[in-house]
């Protein structure tokens, strides 16, 4: 007769700890969705979704006070479209006006797996992942944008407007790929593939390459490095350290690497910026960096890296 309430006592905690459970993915939810500046999601393309594209019911819900009738969709180049926001059935959001351009830009096709990035204003960042080989796609990379030559700028001459329109072009913020005479597109594809050749020619081990893209010479002037050539040549264990980058022609420009907390991810910061400016890295440029002598350890230590550039216009 004694085991009876012993069962209920246990059936009562168990109904304690489904309730404590439940309140705290409440509390999760609401933290994420109202304190969190950046938010996720992601869709695999369905066979019609040229024309419009229903974004997840979820997202919608929680973040439909926030979002504007149209907002900048920034591709995995850096190159920038306005979309238009639309009312689909059952109250659904959908990316309308402007998505199509997106979609064709960058060669999107149905059951790829698209990760959108919201910043909480307008603007939303998105990878795109080849929905047959489940690795990204590299043709993103390039979608929309001409590189514009110049002359190289002058030290009164770097206003960030002025950056911008040298060395994206005046027409950075909308250009279809498909305005470009295919002839020339063609052109500005072999110098860029001709870059890397080059620049894979002359790796050696220890070495990485990087590709330019808008983010490294424009906005957040940020380099991210590698992971496993981080953790073999620099290591984790200092959250910032000095780098020294070397150029053929003798140039010498002090930099800092910073490792983020989680230690997944890490990159060239402060002085990366003028590095850039200096040598007049452009859009698709290629960069190989080598290690320069042995790295040695401690948060005091300096690593140098020489650097060569392999331009995308030849």
């Amino acid at each position: 007769m004694e085991e009876i309430p012993k069962r209920e006592e246990r059936g009562g905690d168990q109904i304690q700890d489904q309730e404590e459970s439940s309140r705290r993915n409440q509390w999760e939810e609401e933290m994420y969705w109202t304190h969190f500046q950046f938010t996720h999601f992601c869709i695999s393309l369905p066979s019609a979704f040229l024309h419009s594209l229903e974004i997840p019911a979820k997202f919608s819900v929680n973040s439909k006070h926030k979002l504007p009738a149209s907002v900048t969709m920034t591709g995995p180049g850096g190159a920038n479209w306005t979309v238009g926001l639309t009312t689909g059935p059952n109250d659904a959001v959908m990316f309308g006006p402007g998505w199509r351009e997106f979609a064709l830009d960058n060669s999107l096709r149905a059951n790829d797996l698209l990760v959108f990035k919201y910043d909480g204003g307008s603007r939303f960042d998105v990878l795109i992942i080849d929905g047959r080989s489940s690795c990204e796609k590299a043709a993103p990379y390039f979608a929309g944008r001409s590189v514009v030559a110049g002359a190289p700028l002058a030290a009164d001459d770097r206003s960030r407007a002025v950056i911008k329109r040298r060395r994206l072009g005046s027409d950075y913020d909308h250009v279809e790929s498909s305005s470009k005479p295919t002839e020339v597109a063609k052109e500005e594809e072999r110098k860029r593939k001709s870059a890397m050749r080059k620049a894979r020619l002359a790796e050696t081990e220890g070495g990485f390459i990087a590709v330019m893209k808008a983010s490294h010479i424009c906005r957040k002037y940020y380099l991210s490095l590698p992971l496993t050539w981080m953790k073999r040549h620099l290591g984790v264990e200092e959250p910032e350290q000095a780098v020294i980058l070397r150029t053929e022609d003798g140039g010498k420009w002090p930099v800092k690497f910073r490792m983020r907390s989680d230690c997944c991810r890490g990159g060239l910061s402060t002085g990366w910026r003028q590095f850039a400016f200096d040598n007049n890295l452009r859009l698709f440029d290629v960069c190989l960096f080598q290690i320069a002598g042995d790295v040695a350890a401690g948060p005091d230590a300096v690593v140098s890296l020489d650097v060569k550039i392999f331009r995308c216009d030849g």
